[in-house]
């Protein structure tokens, strides 16, 4: 009778953890991706001003310079 109690309350907290452990995951893998994205933005503003320093100087000798790929 026991084992049966235990086997019973396993089984429903298994139903009750197993949803959010994978809620868990799936906000672990959002959260990773979004400070992916973060740092791609990020590389991309320090290539942007680089770029700014580098597009005036070029402008004064009258050349222009390609567009950086991260903005696109």
């Amino acid at each position: 009778m026991f084992g049966r109690i235990i086997g019973i309350s396993m089984t429903v907290m298994a139903t009750a953890v197993l949803p959010t452990v994978a809620q868990a995951q799936d906000v672990s893998g959002l959260v990773a991706e979004r400070q992916q994205v973060i740092n791609q933005v990020l590389a991309c503003d320090a290539e942007n001003t680089q770029y700014a320093q580098k597009l005036a100087y070029e402008a004064m000798q009258g050349r222009l310079l390609p567009p950086l790929q991260c903005t696109n």
